[in-house]
């Protein structure tokens, strides 16, 4: 029991306290992984927020960035010059920090959530300025899976429906290297 308590309370003092500016890993870290995950046929994503963690994975060759909510229009330019796509999920954001209390989330967790709702937007808008693929996921789980839908409704704030469409559809399969097999709209 006496342990089960101490593991309990260093968890508390884990990732949901890494400022969102850290940069845990180096780049000879993401460069394995990179190059592991291409011996097996596969690719990296990551999740980053921040310009500097968001240009070093994509300068190392991860292929998907997960969030990117804080990153500038020069990582968004390389970015797209390296095909690299992005996947916001902006509405678990959204959906954390209007459900906050009831999810007992603490202090600390809400002003991060607080920081990256007021990115999140304008980064839509500089990813799709740049021409960034961005695919549509929402990393909702749980008691929150019921607001998925409103990914779509938070991104037609920035971006066109045709676009938000193939982010779901086509940018989708693209990242999953499924493109003609996934994430088609024909007729019929």
């Amino acid at each position: 029991t006496q342990s089960r308590s101490a593991a309990a309370s260093d968890v508390d003092k884990g990732p949901p306290y890494d400022p969102l500016e850290s940069v845990p890993y180096t780049e000879d870290d993401i460069t394995a992984a990179v190059q592991e995950a291409h011996a097996w046929g596969k690719y990296v994503c990551a999740h980053s927020y921040t310009a500097q963690s968001t240009e070093r994975a994509v300068r190392c060759g991860v292929r998907c960035i997960e969030h990117g909510n804080l990153i500038d229009s020069e990582t968004a330019t390389l970015m797209a010059e390296q095909g690299a796509y992005i996947d916001p999920t902006l509405v678990c954001y959204e959906e954390s920090a209007l459900r906050g209390a009831e999810l007992g989330l603490t202090a600390v967790i809400l002003e991060k959530l607080k920081r990256v709702n007021e990115a999140g937007i304008s980064m839509l808008g500089i990813c799709h300025d740049a021409g960034v693929k961005i695919g549509l996921g929402t990393d909702l789980m749980g008691e929150l899976i019921d607001a998925q839908s409103r990914e779509f409704s938070i991104r037609a704030q920035v971006l066109r429906n045709g676009d938000i469409l193939r982010s779901a559809t086509s940018v989708n399969a693209e990242i999953l290297q499924k493109m003609g097999e996934l994430g088609v709209v024909v007729p019929g």
